[in-house]
């Protein structure tokens, strides 16, 4: 399982790669979005499309919002 950061040590690392890789801070989010869209779609066999998705609503779901500061 992967470590679960709080808020606040995600704005401190988003700070300190932004700082120190010159990475924006929208760049990240962006990446961010991308992978969880990965992931979900993964989950999801490959493609959305033709599923029934209310088979997926029984298992847990993490949602992950981003929001500008």
């Amino acid at each position: 399982m992967q470590k679960v950061l709080t808020a606040e040590q995600m704005r401190t690392v988003d700070r300190l790669t932004t700082e120190r890789y010159g990475i924006p801070s929208i760049l990240l989010m962006e990446n961010a979005a991308h992978a969880v869209a990965r992931v979900i779609t993964e989950k999801l066999g490959g493609s959305v499309k033709r599923k029934d998705l209310s088979t997926y609503l029984l298992e847990p779901v993490i949602m992950v919002a981003m929001v500008p500061r």
